[in-house]
C-alpha cells in the first residue's frame, strides 16, 4: 500500500490494548454514532459509509485534535480507504444494521484488508465496534441512544503471547474472520465486553455464549488512537479495503499486485 499513501510512515510498534482509564478519555459518544435505521433500504445493510470527526481532504487538519475517512486515488491501491485519528479525532467507517431483529449470534463475519501508514496499532485503536441492546429491548429513539458497545480489537492484549496486529514495513494484512469459535476472534483480549457487564480481556466463543440474544443495532469500523501514538504529531492512520460484514463487501480491491490476494 506504500504507493497509495502521501504522508511518511514510522516505523511500527508492539501492539497494545487499550485500558479502562484511557478508554474513559476516548469520544465514545461520536466514534459509535448509530448506524440502525428502521427505514433503511435493505440494498444499504452492512454497506460502509465514512464518517469523522473533521474532513480535511487527505491534507493535515488545520486543528490537531481532527480526523477523517478519506477515499485514497493514487495507484496501487486506488478505493481503499484511509482513516485517520490526530490525537482524540477520529475516522471510521459505519454500516447499517437490517430492519428485523438482528442479534449478535446472527453477525457472521467482520473482516478486513489493511495497512498501518502511520503509527502503530494502540489505544484500543483500530477496532470494531458492535452497539448492542439487551434482548427485547424497543427500537425507539431513546433506547438506541444507551445502546453499548462489544469492542473487537485488531491488536491483541500483551498477555496473549501474540502481535496479532502485524505492521510490517509497507504490507498489507488481512485479519481474518473476528467472528467464529477458534478463529482470529478467539484470541485473548480481541474481545472486549466491559461496557455490557462482561470483561475488557475476552474472545468471540465467550462473547457469543455471553451476549449472544442480545440486538446489534450498530457496527463500526473506528481509528481514534493518535492520542497513544507517541511520535509528536500524535497521528494514527490505517488505509483498509475488502471491508467484509456478513458477506457484504466495501472497497473491494481493484489492484493486480500480490499483496492483494490474501
Amino acid at each position: 500500500m506504500q504507493a497509495a499513501i502521501r504522508l511518511p510512515r514510522l516505523l511500527a510498534t508492539a501492539a497494545l490494548i487499550v485500558s479502562a482509564a484511557a478508554f474513559a478519555a476516548l469520544p465514545l459518544g461520536g466514534a459509535m454514532a448509530r448506524s440502525h435505521h428502521p427505514h433503511k433500504p435493505h440494498s444499504d445493510v452492512f454497506k460502509a459509509k465514512p464518517y469523522s470527526s473533521g474532513k480535511c481532504n487527505g491534507r493535515r487538519c488545520p486543528k490537531p485534535g481532527d480526523g477523517w475517512a478519506t477515499r485514497v486515488s493514487a495507484s496501487p491501491e486506488a478505493g481503499a480507504e484511509q482513516l485517520t485519528s490526530w490525537n482524540y479525532g477520529f475516522g471510521g467507517l459505519r454500516f447499517a444494521t437490517p430492519r428485523k431483529s438482528f442479534t449478535f449470534s446472527d453477525l457472521k463475519q467482520l473482516q478486513t484488508d489493511y495497512a498501518m501508514t502511520w503509527g502503530t496499532c494502540a489505544g484500543g485503536s483500530p477496532r470494531w465496534q458492535i452497539n448492542v441492546l439487551p434482548p427485547g429491548t424497543k427500537m425507539t429513539k431513546k433506547n438506541l441512544n444507551k445502546a453499548k458497545n462489544i469492542f473487537v480489537y485488531f491488536g491483541s492484549a500483551p498477555t496473549s503471547g501474540t502481535n496479532a496486529c502485524p505492521e510490517a514495513d509497507g504490507s498489507e494484512q488481512n485479519t481474518g474472520n473476528y467472528i467464529g469459535t477458534g478463529g482470529p476472534g478467539d484470541t485473548p483480549g480481541r474481545y472486549d465486553t466491559s461496557q455490557v457487564g462482561g470483561t475488557q480481556i475476552s474472545n468471540y466463543t465467550a462473547t457469543e455464549t455471553q451476549f449472544g440474544s442480545w440486538e446489534v443495532v450498530g457496527i463500526q469500523l473506528v481509528v481514534d488512537g493518535g492520542w497513544s501514538q507517541a511520535q509528536s504529531d500524535h497521528e494514527q492512520q490505517a488505509v483498509v479495503d475488502k471491508v467484509t460484514v456478513n458477506g457484504v463487501v466495501s472497497y473491494p480491491d481493484r489492484s493486480k499486485n500480490a499483496e492483494d490476494t490474501l
